[in-house]
């Protein structure tokens, strides 16, 4: 019983794009019971709030096609198709019906994409589980990570602040469906623009997850990380090198173009995951200037 939704979502998924097949399956082949676990849960969550397998079918072919189509444009003009936040605003953060569909599709991939499925077991396993304190998460877009730090670590108020009405949206609707296991006094989610966050909070973990390669400035961003954490803070940062997708506007190229981003910020990588192209190696993945994910612990 546990198994079926998924298969029919997998099903669904290959009948919307043939392409898929071979990737779906080996990917879903390769699942652990964990993940599979999680998968089944959010799509059992999914189907109590009246999301539909066809509509999680639909918006994760969203994500597909609108990214393979940004791979051509990038690999034809070796720049992302955008570089300013106003040129995607208002048809993705600003566009309700295209942003739902967008961050279904892309919870999807977190259990479906290698990478994807890799980051966040990391994210779970350097997670501080004993540490009490604020907890700060910018951007949590479909509220996956956001959610899975509530139930997993003992930090006792929890904060998420994201520039998406919808993300705040499907974020609090992600959340309320687990009130049984979630004090939903721990936790507030603010829609508006981190960078004009105005907070004297000093906070013990920040999660930043896939937003540098969205804003026009990065080091503003990890200037202000650094201003409101301390020298005992968890700090977790990700973001990916040659990954176009629609709203992706600030291009890393290198490796040492995100480590770089670092220097003269107040914060220094204690640890760091790089995750290449799939089925290539990190210099193959540099050198056709294919998708690398790359994942960051800090400290102050």
């Amino acid at each position: 019983m546990r198994k079926n939704n998924i298969l029919l979502l997998i099903e669904k998924i290959i009948n919307l794009n043939k392409l898929q097949k071979n990737f779906i399956r080996q990917s879903f082949k390769d699942i652990s019971k964990n993940d599979l676990k999680y998968f089944y849960n959010y799509i059992k969550y999914c189907i109590s709030s009246g999301i539909s397998l066809d509509y999680l079918a639909e918006s994760y072919d969203l994500i597909v096609k609108d990214t393979l189509r940004e791979q051509i444009y990038f690999m034809r003009n070796k720049k992302y198709r955008y570089t300013t936040y106003k040129e995607v605003t208002s048809s993705v953060y600003w566009n309700s019906d295209y942003m739902k569909k967008y961050m279904y599709g892309l919870i999807i991939s977190n259990f479906l994409w290698p990478n994807h499925k890799y980051i966040h077991n990391w994210f779970l396993k350097e997670l501080p589980k004993d540490k009490k304190g604020s907890y700060l998460e910018i951007g949590p877009g479909h509220g996956y990570f956001f959610i899975t730090s509530l139930l997993k670590s003992k930090y006792t108020n929890f904060h998420a602040i994201d520039i998406s009405p919808t993300s705040i949206k499907l974020t609090r609707n992600f959340l309320e469906y687990y009130h049984r296991s979630i004090n939903l006094s721990k936790y507030k989610l603010i829609n508006g623009d981190f960078l004009k966050y105005n907070t004297e909070s000093v906070y013990d973990a920040i999660v930043m997850g896939e937003v540098l390669e969205h804003v026009e400035n990065p080091k503003l961003f990890i200037e202000k990380i650094c201003n409101i954490s301390n020298e005992k803070s968890f700090i977790f940062i990700t973001t990916c090198i040659n990954s176009p997708a629609i709203d992706h506007i600030y291009l890393f190229d290198t490796i040492s173009s995100v480590r770089n981003l670092f220097e003269g910020s107040g914060l220094k990588i204690t640890n760091e995951i790089i995750l290449p192209y799939i089925n290539h190696s990190i210099e193959e993945s540099i050198e056709k200037m294919l998708p690398i994910n790359i994942g960051l612990i800090l400290t102050k």
